[in-house]
């Protein structure tokens, strides 16, 4: 899994919850509203953080966070999510995933392994808008399924608009 960015301490990310938060690069939406933009431009992306470097820091700081959000960008892009969400847990860390929703077999997977405690899902917009405010075709049908696993599937949830 490629992490660009760690943010080491947040108290707004997880309700009730003090997590680091983990951004991974790359998005396959082009909301013109993003915050994170920094993360989609490929060409000018800070050099990744190996892998094992972040979990030596997350073992270190047992006993001061709750939990670790993996956002981005959208981490369900991402090869090796399951396996690093496996590795954080094994150290003990509870686990949040923020996602777009537009890879629902992607959270059907990870939810049904239970990796993580708690999802929190961005509606972008009104179906009818999606493809203008997302800047890109989105299926409409991955974004209704992603909310439905969501519901059935995760432990806690939340859908932000």
């Amino acid at each position: 899994m490629r992490i660009v960015g760690i943010e080491p301490c947040s108290f707004v990310d997880w309700p009730r919850h003090i997590a680091a938060v983990l951004f991974a690069p790359g998005c396959n939406l082009d909301c013109f509203y993003c915050h994170n933009r920094h993360l989609l431009a490929e060409d000018v992306l800070p050099q990744s953080t190996k892998p094992e470097k972040v979990l030596d820091w997350l073992e270190s700081r047992k006993g001061f966070l709750d939990g670790v959000v993996f956002s981005g960008g959208e981490p369900t892009l991402q090869r090796g999510l399951a396996d690093f969400a496996r590795k954080v847990r094994a150290i003990g860390y509870k686990t949040k995933l923020d996602t777009n929703g537009t890879k629902p077999d992607v959270l059907r997977s990870v939810l049904s392994e239970g990796l993580f405690d708690y999802v929190a899902m961005d509606i972008k917009a009104s179906a009818d808008k999606y493809d203008s405010i997302c800047r890109c075709c989105v299926c409409q049908y991955d974004i209704d399924s992603s909310i439905g696993v969501i519901m059935d599937l995760a432990p806690d949830y939340e859908f932000r608009t």
